[in-house]
Parts: structure tokens; C-alpha cells; sequence
């Protein structure tokens, strides 16, 4: 995803389908995100998205909202949430999607 320091010709947002889990992905600067997650949520709702993926405020965050499934990895370098540097990863299986994030020590 692009986000607001890149340059490129990379999307602003994505959909992807990966074993039959749509996935709304946005960098999330042109959403609000630092503010609120409301239109993320809308946007990915519109697409009728499981997932939705998202960056910008570099901080951590896990919900799940009326089927919804919503994470930010945080930072692996700059996090501004007071939490060691981390990513996370998203499981799809048989019985739903979850995930967790991981520190970087």
C-alpha cells in the first residue's frame, strides 16, 4: 500500500480473496484513521470484506467488529503506541480468521 511519505504507482487501497477471506487492505491516511475507524470500516464493509488491514498511526491495534476483523501491525521501526517495534499476522482457517502481532526485540 501507498502511504502518505511513499512515491510510487503503488495502490491507496486493495481487495484481496485469499481461501475464500476477502481482505480490504489501506494504508489508511485518506480514511481517518488516526481520528477514527469509521470509514475504514464503511470502505471495507462496501466491498464486503472479513478483513480489514490497515497502517498509518503506528500503533497496534486487534478488532473485531459486527464480523469484521480489523488489525493494524503497529511499527517495525518508529512506534509511536510505547510497544517494542512489531508486525503481526493475520490466520485463516476453517473455523475463522485471527491473529496477533509479534514484537521485533
Amino acid at each position: 500500500m501507498l502511504g502518505n511519505c511513499d512515491k510510487g504507482d503503488a495502490p491507496e487501497e486493495e481487495i484481496i480473496n485469499i481461501a475464500g477471506t476477502k481482505i480490504y487492505m489501506a494504508h489508511g491516511h485518506l480514511l481517518g484513521v488516526k481520528e477514527s475507524l469509521e470509514q475504514l470500516e464503511s470502505n471495507a464493509r462496501e466491498h464486503g470484506a472479513d478483513v480489514a488491514l490497515f497502517g498509518h498511526t503506528h500503533e497496534r491495534y486487534f478488532g473485531y467488529e459486527g464480523g469484521l476483523f480489523i488489525l493494524n501491525p503497529g511499527s517495525a521501526s518508529q512506534p509511536a503506541d510505547d510497544l517494542p517495534p512489531s508486525y503481526a499476522f493475520i490466520d485463516i482457517g476453517i473455523t475463522g480468521v485471527g491473529g496477533t502481532h509479534i514484537d521485533i526485540v
